[in-house]
């Protein structure tokens, strides 16, 4: 695979800033009758409900503590959007090597099954990369970068 780009540092800060903010998730969990899987940290009430089984904490230290997980939730949005906002194009490039890669390798019927999975996983999730809600890059639509894939 080829490496072209000179972002890697700020790609792994992203990388380390997702796996610090989801330290305290449950492994992927099944979510809604379809049966669609969600993946990333949980939010504010899952992680305030998992402390308080652990902490026994007061009704006090609750609401509190709360407030402070929402207000982080909110930063690492903020953060997340900026990152996604100017890693997009490389993020997407490197989706669109990897593909390549993976297409050069596998045989014509393969790639057929391979490029429908992807369409698929597409439609599943609502468009871009980890689509829909829930996904890793969520809001990442390569399509609108460039010549996309």
């Amino acid at each position: 695979m080829k490496t072209r780009f000179s972002t890697y540092p700020a790609i792994l800060a992203l990388t380390a800033l997702t796996f610090a903010a989801g330290a305290m998730a449950e492994p992927p969990r099944a979510k809604g009758a379809g049966g669609e899987w969600h993946h990333g940290p949980p939010g504010a009430e899952q992680m305030l409900a998992r402390l308080d089984q652990a902490l026994e904490l007061s009704d006090e230290q609750s609401a509190e503590l709360l407030a402070v997980l929402q207000a982080a939730d909110a930063e690492r949005q903020a953060v997340h959007e900026r990152v996604m906002a100017e890693f997009r194009p490389e993020i997407c490039a490197l989706m669109q090597d990897t593909d390549a890669d993976i297409l050069a390798l596998l045989t014509a019927e393969q790639a057929e099954t391979f490029q429908q999975m992807k369409e698929e996983r597409r439609q599943r999730q609502g468009g871009g990369w980890g689509g829909g809600s829930g996904g890793r890059f969520a809001e990442l639509d390569c399509e609108a970068v460039g010549d996309g894939s």
